[in-house]
């Protein structure tokens, strides 16, 4: 009736043509579906979509997975620095000790010769080693140091000073 008027049903001829064509991902579907045909198609349309979301859940645990294994790596060498950390820490309070323990020594010989006469000092520093001479003397007053120094041999009371003075020059 419509075409002996002029007018043409242009929908219902193309139909066929129209469903075939892809449009954004989907093709144009008929209109006169079966119901069961198009709760199938939904179901197709959800299951897809939910294997699209469990992929990327999927990539997001193995993404997960590495950065949890990196964590780990970086926290066992975390502790092992800190291990030898408390290694060194341990190490310079065992040399600290050391050091307080010559030093109390060290500073117990300087008030025995310090008491002595500056001849009897002189005698027993004169046969001590080099260092732990040099590190007494240097300890002492000045003045007394001056008399012990006296009475030793001119070549230990010359070795001696010379070393103190090179010592010292170091130091300052």
């Amino acid at each position: 009736a419509l075409q002996h008027s002029g007018i043409y049903d242009v929908k219902g001829e193309l139909q066929p043509y129209l469903s075939k064509i892809p449009f954004v991902g989907y093709t144009v579907v008929e209109e006169h579906l079966a119901p069961a045909e198009l709760q199938k198609r939904e179901l197709e349309r959800i299951q897809e979509a939910i294997a699209d979301k469990e992929q990327i859940l999927s990539n997001k645990e193995l993404e997960l997975a590495e950065r949890e294994s990196n964590l780990k790596q970086e926290t066992e060498l975390l502790e092992q620095r800190r291990r030898q950390i408390r290694e060194v820490e341990n190490k310079l309070a065992e040399q600290a000790k050391t050091e307080d323990d010559l030093n109390l020594r060290l500073n117990r010989l300087v008030d025995i010769y310090s008491a002595m006469p500056p001849d009897a000092a002189a005698r027993q520093i004169e046969y001590q080693e080099e260092e732990l001479a040099i590190d007494i003397l240097k300890r002492m007053k000045t003045d007394v140091v001056a008399v012990i120094l006296s009475q030793m041999s001119k070549e230990r009371a010359g070795s001696l000073t010379l070393k103190m003075g090179k010592s010292e020059s170091v130091t300052q």
